[in-house]
């Protein structure tokens, strides 16, 4: 008896079909958590929420396969980060709003909300990063840390 159950490449299509192209910023995000389709590339890097409510830089370790999330089929990555010396794995996914990828917008948004990151040398790359287009009001409050 064939099962009626579509296969996991049917899957995978119809769970990414409805993310933007590759690289394409399609709206932004209002908020660090807020889900945001997205389609990550093996390689990429990106800002990625761990279990323990903390984000840190990650690059990703493949193009996407698909998960159940919450009773829904939703696009997962996986991801690679250092912590005290150790290479860590973790899947996340765009649409649990637990991975964004590494853009100016995304750092500032991650900045102005002033999230917990892991990590010393993510906290001094989110501090430091972007700061040829900041204006000279964030550029003196900055020296002032």
């Amino acid at each position: 008896m064939a099962s009626s159950a579509p296969s996991n490449s049917v899957l995978a299509i119809a769970s990414t079909a409805f993310l933007p192209p590759v690289g394409s910023v399609a709206c932004q995000p209002l908020s660090s958590d807020q889900p945001w389709p997205y389609r990550f590339q093996t390689g990429d890097v990106a800002w990625a929420k761990g279990g323990n409510g903390k984000w840190r830089r990650a690059t990703l370790l493949d193009d996407g396969s698909v998960d159940n999330y919450d009773g829904c089929i939703v696009p997962v990555f996986s991801a690679r980060w250092r912590n005290d010396g150790l290479s860590i794995r973790g899947t996340f996914s765009p649409l649990a709003g637990d991975i964004k990828p590494d853009t100016e917008v995304i750092r500032r948004l991650l900045r102005d909300e002033e999230v917990v990151i892991q990590g010393e040398e993510d906290q001094i790359y989110l501090r430091t990063s972007d700061i040829d287009s900041w204006g000279d009001e964030t550029t003196q409050r900055l020296s002032k840390l």
